[in-house]
């Protein structure tokens, strides 16, 4: 049994570099971010789960964790006292450096951006007393140490692109923080632990709970703390353990997901806010890495969500595949129940038949007194249905399902009902009531021990009036005869809104104008207005940066001048019917009846004035400035877009680049880096061509044999071009991209839903904006869809082809450039593209804050 802390000891390597000195909070993460008014954190904090220990001496300790949890002892843990932290968000380290100073540290991710927002409380008198340090332009923290050397207290977490850095020191107790340059060399920060790892210390311990931190104390004593608010102790290497706090907590009920979106959000939130049921959240899915210059791992948001709907654990592990050798899928199975021994077990109906199995036998091998299925919009012994009131804590169903998008997967706007159907019962009885532990009998350290006041009638009252939000969205968006209707109609909607439901609101009403049928007349127009609103009414978030920087983008972008095109032209959706319902031409690039090419086009509508429409709202400035959101990569990208656009008229150098990104290229690595670079791994040269390809899925032809085949697994993108074409040819695994040949074919010729096929979609960003972009899907057997960031009223002319190859897929894709830019492609221009898998049944999301690492550069030779 291993334990680990962060490293105590450092040695000075590297330079001094202050890059950023943060002395005076003028916006906190607190004015950025709050908790939905359901999560509760004060009284979440007697159960929630804690992430690390410290101790001064045998006597003075401290553990943090969830919601904000500061408990202290000064007896040498006979006691547990409750601090107040001042701070909602999670704390994920703490660290002493005398005994009167002690700081804590972790943090929060705004909701829809993701920002990453750092959290550091500090106490001058034993830890009885805590105050937020100027923390507000740290990314989120995970390691506290007190360097050895200088006794400066160092923090490590997410890398910031106001420092450049992911190392922080503070030399006054944890009140004020400065970059460092990573004197000690990158960050130590420890990965999440597999189920291995944390069974390790169930069979040490013998106590059925994720253990997430243990420290040893100067007379031997270890100390280890996790789940549940659980703290153990060790005196001596031959004596037990025995709880220190919170005896006998232990998981009454564990869901079990395939991946974050399909989580059953609103049945977390009523199993541990409303029954008070103690709940665990295991996702099988390996969790994305938190790269070099990254912030969030998928791992951290679904936490972040979980929180709020009450949620004490939650861990991410592939089912099979990827562990240690021997830790097959069984093993896997039986190692999640042992760690945490369930009444109840949910099991997501979307994994495959043997995940389930291997996971329902294991729950009843390990004692489950009952295992459930759940699945969206199917009939079932039991439903929670999407506008169901959770009356305890006063909200709707639908509120979880888009609290948790919005931190997740910010453009899902899918909401569910959720259908439950038991798959064992120890007793005869059927599952019946509000809860999957109804009839159960629970011991009590499988329930939640603390009390949270239950919702006003006047709080009920509100969230029943809301139950018409979704019909009032859509007649808003079909019944307005203009922007400035639709602006005023959304303005009197949210104004009328309960305060702490307003973002919520506006948020789902501009992803609604991505599906309205029929779009509105002017798309454009009303995309403009929502992004306004978002800006004004909800100043000084990130969320108003963003709505600034995109109202921006889709005013000059190459990509929104044909959307807006296409909107002055559409009368209603009937045209483009009308339109798709004609005979496809035949390709151009058809070489016979053997060949595999697939024509998927037509004649595109008239194009009308693309002039460029500034109706950028002019608005006051807030009197701070958020840095984390002024150095973030995308808007130095957005911002350097615009100034090669030419956006404030100016003439500008192409060849020139602007300070801020020469700041983040000088790095010289990171996804970042690697993007914005002109040459090296991963750059795409484009070359033009006389010959085009045959468009027979081959890469036999001239302009592709020039092109190096680059490693990995792929997708894998070649570019070529002409006058009137852009060529692209990609390599994709077979498995990644299966054949729906045999899928029941569609009538319509064009924008057809593949949600229920495999497809590869290809995004190209002609003006290199990373905000907007032109989208391409197709499946292996030709269905397609096209649209610009998710709107499918653009209709362009392309042809697409594809053939297996061994394990691969080869595409070859030829897209007339006239429909992604006016003037002929020359050498020096640079593009991005983003190529894509998205499996059978999951959607399409078109991302609002993109990741540097899906996108690659194009450069045109």
């Amino acid at each position: 049994m291993k334990i680990e802390r962060p490293s105590r000891n450092a040695t000075m390597w590297f330079r001094l570099l202050v890059v950023a000195s943060i002395v005076s909070p003028a916006a906190t993460a607190a004015e950025i971010y709050d908790p939905p008014r359901y999560c509760d954190a004060a009284a979440l904090r007697v159960d929630a789960s804690l992430r690390a220990v410290d101790f001064r001496n045998p006597q003075l300790g401290v553990a943090v964790g969830a919601h904000g949890a500061v408990l202290l002892t000064n007896d040498g843990g006979n006691s547990w006292q409750a601090s107040e932290s001042t701070v909602p968000f999670q704390l994920d380290d703490v660290a002493w450096l005398d005994d009167q100073h002690v700081a804590a540290a972790g943090g929060v991710y705004d909701p829809i951006t993701g920002i990453s927002r750092g959290v550091v409380v500090f106490s001058a008198d034993g830890g009885r007393r805590w105050w937020r340090a100027a923390d507000q332009e740290l990314p989120r923290l995970r390691t506290l140490r007190v360097r050895a050397a200088d006794g400066a207290l160092v923090a490590a977490g997410d890398w910031s692109a106001v420092s450049l850095q992911r190392e922080y020191e503070s030399r006054d107790g944890g009140k004020t923080w400065k970059s460092t340059g990573e004197l000690d060399g990158p960050a130590n920060i420890k990965s999440e632990p597999s189920s291995q790892d944390l069974l390790a210390w169930v069979t040490a311990t013998r106590r059925p709970v994720a253990i997430r931190d243990a420290v040893r104390t100067g007379d031997g004593v270890i100390w280890a703390v996790g789940d549940h608010g659980v703290i153990l102790k060790r005196s001596s290497e031959q004596d037990p353990w025995e709880f220190s706090r919170a005896p006998g907590n232990q998981t009454g009920v564990l869901i079990i997901s395939k991946q974050p979106t399909t989580v059953a959000w609103p049945l977390l939130g009523r199993e541990a806010l409303e029954a008070r049921n103690r709940v665990a959240l295991l996702i099988l899915q390996k969790q994305t890495p938190r790269q070099f210059d990254s912030t969030s791992s998928s791992l951290d948001l679904v936490r972040q969500a979980a929180a709020a709907a009450g949620v004490s654990a939650v861990d991410m592990e592939a089912a099979a595949g990827d562990g240690p050798t021997g830790d097959g899928l069984r093993q896997r199975a039986a190692n999640w129940m042992s760690i945490h021994r369930p009444a109840a077990v949910v099991i997501d109906q979307s994994l495959d038949q043997t995940t389930k199995t291997a996971f329902a036998e294991a729950a009843i091998s390990f004692g489950a007194q009952r295992v459930i299925g759940y699945s969206f919009e199917s009939r079932g012994s039991m439903m929670l249905h999407q506008s169901a009131m959770l009356p305890r804590t006063g909200v709707l169903a639908s509120d979880l399902w888009q609290d948790a998008a919005r931190i997740i997967a910010p453009q899902d706007d899918r909401v569910h009902s959720i259908s439950l159907r038991s798959l064992y019962d120890s007793g005869s009885s059927k599952v019946r009531g509000d809860t999957v532990t109804s009839g159960l009998r629970l011991i009590r350290g499988q329930t939640l021990d603390s009390e949270m006041e239950s919702a006003t009638r006047r709080q009920l009252q509100i969230s029943q009036a809301r139950l018409n939000h979704a019909k009032q969205v859509e007649q808003l968006i079909q019944n307005s005869h203009s922007a400035d209707n639709f602006a005023a109609g959304v303005k009197g909607l949210l104004d009328q809104t309960a305060k702490g439901d307003r973002q919520r609101l506006a948020w789902s009403i501009y992803l609604r104008l991505a599906t309205a049928n029929p779009p509105p007349r002017d798309l454009a127009a009303y995309n403009k207005a929502m992004l306004a609103e978002l800006q004004s009414r909800f100043a000084g978030s990130s969320l108003a940066w963003y709505a600034s920087l995109r109202i921006k983008a889709i005013s000059k972008s190459e990509e929104w001048k044909r959307l807006r095109a296409v909107s002055k032209s559409l009368q209603s959706r009937s045209q483009v019917q009308a339109a798709s319902a004609e005979v496809v031409p035949v390709s151009p690039f058809q070489v016979g009846t053997q060949a595999v090419s697939q024509a998927s086009a037509i004649v595109p509508l008239k194009v009308v004035d693309t002039t460029p429409v500034d109706a950028t709202p002019k608005t006051t400035k807030p009197d701070f400035v958020d840095l984390n959101w002024e150095f973030h990569p995308l808007a130095l990208v957005m911002r350097e877009a615009a100034r090669r656009r030419g956006d404030d008229n100016q003439l500008q150098s192409p060849d020139s680049v602007s300070a801020n990104l020469r700041r983040l290229l000088g790095r010289g690595e990171g996804a970042w880096a690697n993007l914005l670079r002109l040459q090296g791994p991963g750059v795409i040269a484009a070359h033009a061509t006389n010959r085009p390809p045959k468009l027979d899925a081959r890469l036999d032809d001239e302009c592709w044999r020039s092109a190096l085949p680059p490693a990995g697994s792929g997708p894998h993108v070649w570019c070529a071009y002409d006058e009137q074409f852009l060529y692209l040819a990609i390599r994709t695994p077979a498995d990644k991209f299966q054949d729906d040949a045999n899928f029941p074919s569609s009538d319509q010729i064009r924008d057809q839903n593949l949600t229920p096929v495999d497809r590869l979609t290809v995004s190209i960003d002609s003006d290199v904006d990373l905000l907007t972009s032109f989208n391409f899907q197709f499946s292996r057997s030709g269905r397609t869809h096209d649209s610009i960031d998710g709107y499918p009223q653009w209709q362009p002319t392309w042809y697409v082809a594809s053939r297996p190859a061994g394990g691969v897929v080869i595409t070859e894709l030829a897209i007339n450039r006239r429909d992604l830019v006016d003037l002929p492609i020359v050498p020096g221009q640079t593009w991005f593209v983003k190529a894509q898998t998205i499996a059978a049944g999951d959607p399409t999301f078109f991302q609002c804050m993109p990741r540097p690492d899906d996108w690659k550069r194009i450069v045109f030779y």
